[in-house]
């Protein structure tokens, strides 16, 4: 009898160490169309939760709130949880810490929405097609919140694929994208390796000729971004200027979350299919799919998982302290309605009752 071949694999650490952190990770793959949970079973082994969204891209998390929001096709939705619902779950009593609930949905047309990040009660999100940092709106698709200053319009074009950003203080900091262009898809056009870290605040250009960058982090005066198309992991001072290689992977690297000492990283395959993509130094043939974690201090690779089928992308990843046990309801899910949440309520309606 022939063997079957494991959808994937990870190192004998990676279970641990998503132990140390205390929490789980959460990542999308737009290509597969899922949203992936990754979690610790007692620090020896992994136990995965999937479910299906029409090619889902940005996330963000509110842990005090314990808020998800999840950017897809042509909308953004939101989904919070509570501990008394999730516990109490009638399908599966204390089997999840973590039951994320439908709660809210933006409709924002195909945005070609990128990263998206919680701003005080609302959301920002990267409107890559109309080339600027959006804010969600009841009446319309999206209201402007920042531009590069070189975008003389908003036009559906993707002008400069902007994709990225970062926070200090609770503001929007730092943005990446592909070119200092204004013309119709003229990142496309550009060396992969025009890419630019810029000030929101101040339209100032941090960092030029980055290889594609993605997933800016801000921890005190160090920047951490990748860069995809040579799968360089980058840290840049902002006191002293010096920019440091961590580590490089030969596959396409995007999503990134720090926590404490670790550095978890999503990797993609590269399509084979796409004359763009085989202009990068990386080769479809050596790239892989999976999940990297590094030693933030050394930037040395000490663990991950390894997609053997079926996973070939990874965009968005994040880290989701105190999140042992997680799980989400959409409205696929013949119980998505009945929880209900409200100022000291946490029930279950009996839909036979």
């Amino acid at each position: 009898m022939a063997s079957v071949k494991p959808f994937f694999y990870y190192s004998s650490n990676f279970p641990k160490i998503l132990q140390n952190t205390g929490g789980s990770l959460v990542y999308s793959t737009y290509q597969a169309g899922k949203l992936i949970f990754i979690s610790s079973l007692n620090g020896t082994n992994i136990a995965k939760y999937a479910k299906n969204f029409k090619r889902p891209m940005g996330l963000a998390y509110d842990s005090e709130h314990k808020k998800l929001a999840v950017a897809s096709k042509s909308a953004v939705d939101i989904f919070s949880s509570t501990a008394q619902l999730s516990k109490s779950y009638p399908k599966d009593p204390k089997k999840y810490d973590t039951l994320f609930i439908p709660q809210a949905t933006y409709q924002t047309g195909i945005l070609d929405t990128h990263e998206i990040n919680w701003y005080k009660e609302d959301l920002l999100l990267i409107n890559t097609l109309f080339s600027n940092i959006s804010t969600l709106d009841h009446v319309k698709h999206f209201k402007l919140y920042w531009k590069p200053e070189w975008i003389t319009a908003l036009r559906p074009e993707d002008r400069c694929h902007l994709n990225g950003f970062c926070f200090e203080n609770g503001h929007p900091k730092y943005a990446t994208c592909f070119a200092k262009t204004d013309e119709k898809y003229g990142w496309r056009e550009a060396p992969y390796n025009s890419g630019l870290l810029i000030d929101v605040a101040t339209n100032e250009v941090l960092i030029e000729g980055l290889a594609m960058p993605h997933s800016p982090i801000l921890i005190e005066e160090d920047i951490y971004l990748i860069e995809s198309a040579t799968g360089h992991v980058i840290k840049y001072n902002r006191a002293t200027k010096e920019k440091t290689i961590l580590n490089q992977f030969n596959t396409f690297l995007r999503g990134m979350d720090i926590v404490d000492e670790y550095i978890f990283i999503g990797a993609s395959k590269i399509r084979e299919d796409s004359s763009f993509f085989g202009k990068l130094p990386i080769k479809p043939q050596d790239s892989f799919s999976g999940i990297i974690v590094l030693d933030r201090k050394t930037g040395k690779q000490i663990g991950g998982l390894t997609y053997t089928d079926h996973i070939k992308e990874i965009f968005s990843l994040k880290f989701l302290p105190g999140v042992l046990s997680p799980a989400i309801l959409t409205e696929r899910d013949e119980m998505y309605n009945l929880g209900i949440m409200a100022e000291d309520i946490n029930y279950w309606v009996n839909k036979e009752e």
